[in-house]
Order: C-alpha cells, then structure tokens, then sequence
C-alpha cells in the first residue's frame, strides 16, 4: 500500500522537511498541497500534485490516506475537524496544538474517527538520539533518576524565518524551539508530573517577547525522576542532554552529534587520567562514526537511494509514521507525549 498524501501549509517546515522526505520515501505518494496562500503554494508547485486554497474541497476531492499538517498550531483543532471526518490519518508538525484543551480535542478526535495521528519529534530520531536511548533502555547507566537539557544559543529574538505567529508565543523565536528541548527531556521518563518551578529572565529586555531565558523544573509521573530544561540567550551555541543513571550519566551533544558515557568513581589520579582517557576516545570515535556516516549519506544521496537519508531525523519520522499507517501499529510520537509537551508550554504561559 502506497500512502496517497496532501501536505497542509506551504511554508518552512513544508518545504524544507516534509516535502523533500515524501518525494524521495517509496512508501508515500504526494498527490496534493494545500495552503491559504496561492503564492505560497505556487513556490511548491509540482508536475502531477494538486494544489487547492481550500481544505474542504482538498479532502472532498482528492482520496486521500494522510495528510501532514504544517500549519500555525492555533489552526489545528479547525483542520482535524475537516479532516479526521474522511477517515484521513494525520501527522501534526510540532507544537502538537496551541493549548493542552486543543490538543486533547485532537486526540477526542483521532479516537472518535478511529485514525492514526502522531506529531513530529524529530530529534527524538537522530542517529546519535536513537543511539543514547537504547543505551539507557538497556541499562548502561541503571536507573534513570534525573534528566537535564540546556540549550545555548546567540540568537536575535526579533529575527525570524518563521511568520509572525512566531512573535504569540512567550519566547518568541525561542519559544518556538521550546518544544524540542522538553520532549527530549521527557523522552527518558514515563511521562510528564508535576511542573515544579519557572524562572526566567529577560537580560536585553527584548521587546515584544516574555523572556530571553529560562530553567524549568519538572518531575515524572512517578515522582521519582527530576527533569530539568534550561534555555538561555546572550550565550554561546549548546545543546546538550545529560541523563543521570544510579550507575553512570550519559551525554548527548547535539551539536557535535554525539554521545558519551561516563562512570567515574574515583577521584585518584590514576582514576581522573583513565576518565579522561576514556572520554577523549569516545569523542573520537564519534567524530570518526560522524565521518564515516556523512561519507555514506552522499553515496547512497548520488544513487537517489533513500538509505541516504537515515541520518535525516524528519526522514526517519515520517518513515515511521508511514509504516505505521500502512500497519496500524502505534505511531512513532504518540499524542500523549505531545501533550505533555504542550503542558509544559501551557505552564509557562501561564506563569510568566
């Protein structure tokens, strides 16, 4: 079964992602774009692809399995309610939805309609992401007891690629990447507790925008694992996650794309010169394997081989969904988890 797909708003996301992923997967057809703007969806015109300015007669036209919404978050109840109806499986970018009330309507929805919806995660499926959770799954560093992000980053809050949407939300161009930092903080626990405690600071006193930095401190369902997300401007570019295990860390470093262990325990000399030892070679090893990675990437990219875009974290995703809705098994990000996300976002909102 080939997924017969329409693409729902033309802007970044759209272009630069799903688009590029649909047209190289074997498993998806793209038979249609949709998007309110006519020289939006003029930018992404295609030989053989439907274009309409109108999600009611997109869905009443075409036949259609899936469709990948790429819309502001404040559209996405109105579109589950166009869609979900014509028994149409959704993929959501992210923010899943702009409240946790709207997000829960999206899941109403999905289970009423009996359709499969998910929402992109992507760094979730990273290689190197992939690669630090079956390290902790599998009990590298025993049990998970704490989880902390910190992204770092110089830039402009009042510059963005997006549309103005962007500038609603309470961190604006920052708050727009909030989403990533917290599923992937909560992407070693079972689910999202409490939202313990918000600080945040506004150091160039941007205007227009709530904050230029904040920490946020959460638990797990269970009580027992402390989840912390930091996201600072007026710094230098990091990104990071550190998971605390009873029997080591593990160290995830998205800018460099890799990850290392670490469980020192001895603060002798001959200890601390081992521990360095041991963490210079596992960088090594992962700029060797990042190496070896991108060499293969342009290989199979020359071949028009879609094993070229393993690496690809949207890819990977959207693959997954793919499969998923040709099987009916579980979505690769359920909406649970992206509302979880949403809760965080919500409670900052609502503190600040």
């Amino acid at each position: 079964m080939t997924v017969k797909t329409a693409v729902i708003g033309c802007g970044p996301a759209a272009r630069n992602q799903h688009l590029p992923a649909l047209q190289l997967n074997p498993d998806a057809k793209l038979v249609a774009l949709c998007d309110l703007d006519a020289e939006a969806l003029r930018q992404v015109s295609m030989d053989g692809v439907a274009t309409y300015t109108d999600i009611e007669k997109l869905v009443e036209t075409e036949s259609l399995d899936s469709v990948h919404v790429c819309t502001p978050p404040q559209t996405r109840v109105d579109i589950a309610e166009t869609v979900m109806p014509h028994d149409i499986n959704v993929l959501f970018e992210k923010p899943l939805a702009a409240s946790v009330s709207d997000a829960e309507r999206l899941a109403e929805l999905a289970a009423k309609h009996d359709v499969l919806a998910s929402v992109v995660h992507n760094k979730l499926f990273t290689p190197h992401f992939r690669d630090a959770q079956q390290r902790v799954n599998g009990g590298d560093i025993g049990d998970v007891i704490a989880t902390d992000v910190i992204y770092g980053s110089d830039a402009d809050l009042t510059d963005t690629h997006r549309d103005t949407w962007v500038n609603e939300l309470p961190g604006g161009e920052i708050g727009e990447g909030m989403p990533h930092r917290i599923y992937m903080a909560l992407a070693f626990c079972d689910g999202l507790g409490d939202v313990e405690c918000i600080s945040h600071r506004n150091l160039e006193n941007v205007d227009d925008v709530a904050f230029d930095g904040i920490c946020i401190q959460m638990k797990d369902k269970s009580g027992n694992q402390l989840v912390t997300v930091r996201v600072l401007t007026n710094t230098i570019s990091r990104e990071e996650l550190t998971v605390y295990g009873t029997e080591g860390e593990l160290v995830v470093d998205n800018n460099l794309k890799s990850i290392r262990t670490s469980s020192f325990n001895d603060a002798t000399a001959k200890g601390m010169i081992e521990e360095s030892v041991t963490q210079a070679a596992q960088l090594m090893r992962g700029v060797v394997k990042n190496a070896l990675g991108f060499a293969t990437r342009v290989a199979y990219r020359k071949m028009d081989d879609p094993q070229g875009e393993e690496s690809d974290s949207h890819y990977v995703l959207i693959d997954q969904y793919l499969d998923a809705v040709q099987s009916g098994d579980d979505p690769p990000v359920t909406l649970a988890e992206g509302t979880d996300t949403i809760r965080v976002i919500e409670a900052i909102d609502e503190m600040i």
